[in-house]
């Protein structure tokens, strides 16, 4: 029981370690019932974000991350990347603008947590 109670810790540690907290822009995209680059369908009630190309990779694909404006954090999955993002930007669902509170159509500068 030790042991494996050692490697569960072991394992949160590592992965605590590689995720790295980055600082972005974020835009809303609206998700139109159609597959992104992952393959699985963001259907308009999704917490969903896409990465910039430089920063996407597909086996991040339904990664969870979680993105924080003014202080509330969502925890969202990656569904692709976006085109129009450029560098450490992203794209949020309409959904995830409106958990986090952010007025939607606008640019906002947020964080988020990728490992």
């Amino acid at each position: 029981m030790i042991r494996l109670l050692g490697a569960i810790m072991a394992a949160c540690i590592l992965r605590t370690a590689a995720a790295q907290s980055v600082a972005g822009k974020a835009t809303e995209f609206v998700p139109v019932n159609s597959p992104l680059d992952c393959g699985f369908i963001v259907r308009p009630a999704a917490l969903a974000v896409l990465l910039s190309p430089e920063a996407f990779d597909p086996s991040q694909c339904q990664a969870v991350i979680g993105v924080t404006f003014n202080g509330t954090e969502v925890d969202m999955r990656v569904a692709g990347s976006c085109d129009a993002c450029e560098g450490n930007d992203i794209e949020i669902s309409t959904e995830g603008y409106q958990v986090l509170g952010a007025p939607l159509g606008s640019t906002i500068d947020v964080t988020y947590l990728i490992g």
